[in-house]
């Protein structure tokens, strides 16, 4: 019985020694903080992504400037008479290489209309028998011109803003207006009307842009654009006369009408490449 003692204390005394000993130097140290590298690494990938040049795809609307001689009103030229319109177009950006060069491409879609007014106006002017004749003309109707771009784009990314630039050539899809104008001799019952038939035509163009991005959330943004558009048609259509009388004549008109436009528009789109 007395040795079973012994054994036991003997064996209880080793165990509080050997515990003990761990503790000769002093209290073991904490485990080491883990490294938190999240929110450093987010950070450094957002200034990264602040900096990259990123492509879009948008949707734009806005105001068509007529420029140039295309609505100086000037003469008796078929081609001299638009007037400020609207214009749509879809565009896109495209960088190569994640760089801040790449490609651009854009359709679009421009209205203008034919300033009849002006038009009648000038021939009356021009015509020397005018004191004797009273001039009418019929509906509006529009200069319509669709075009398909492609070139080179440029892009500065800042924070949430890129700054764009683009010159592009294409081909310009134009559609001249049909005009319908007339006069009245004297006191007489029915009029000389005339009438120019509508005519399309295909021509080079030149399409010089730019423009600002506002990133938002979920890879959408806003644009603000700035186009210049600069393309001469030629025309090839028939003018009709239909004299007091019935009789019908007819004869070629031919000629350039030098398209000039300044727009503005701004647009919703999706940007992608971060």
């Amino acid at each position: 019985m007395k040795t079973k003692i012994w054994l036991t204390s003997a064996i209880l005394i080793i165990s509080y020694s050997l515990a003990e000993a761990q503790y000769y130097y002093g209290a073991p140290p904490p485990p080491p903080p883990q490294r938190r590298h999240a929110p450093r690494e987010q950070k450094q990938e957002e200034e990264e992504s602040n900096y990259t040049p990123k492509g879009f795809v948008a949707i734009n609307t806005g105001l068509s400037y007529v420029t140039g001689n295309f609505g100086n009103n000037v003469g008796t030229n078929y081609g001299n008479y638009a007037l400020n319109g609207t214009t749509e177009n879809v565009s896109a950006g495209i960088p190569i290489n994640h760089t801040n060069f790449g490609i651009s491409l854009s359709l679009g879609y421009f209205i203008n209309p034919f300033d009849i007014n002006s038009y009648v106006t000038n021939i009356n002017y021009a015509d020397p028998n005018a004191a004797n004749e009273q001039y009418v003309y019929g509906d509006q109707y529009y200069y319509v011109e669709r075009g398909f771009m492609a070139g080179g784009f440029y892009t500065y990314p800042y924070k949430r803003f890129s700054f764009d630039g683009k010159l592009q050539i294409g081909i310009l899809s134009c559609l001249f207006p049909e005009v319908d104008y007339g006069y009245y001799v004297g006191n007489a019952t029915y009029p000389y009307s005339y009438s120019i038939a509508p005519s399309k035509s295909e021509s080079f163009a030149i399409d010089v842009g730019a423009g600002v991005r506002f990133s938002l959330r979920r890879n959408a943004c806003l644009m603000l654009s700035a186009d210049y558009l600069n393309s001469t048609a030629r025309y090839n259509t028939l003018v009709q006369l239909v004299d007091p009388s019935g009789n019908t004549f007819q004869h070629s008109l031919t000629g350039t009408i030098p398209i000039s436009l300044f727009s503005i528009n701004i647009g919703i789109g999706m940007e992608f490449g971060r």
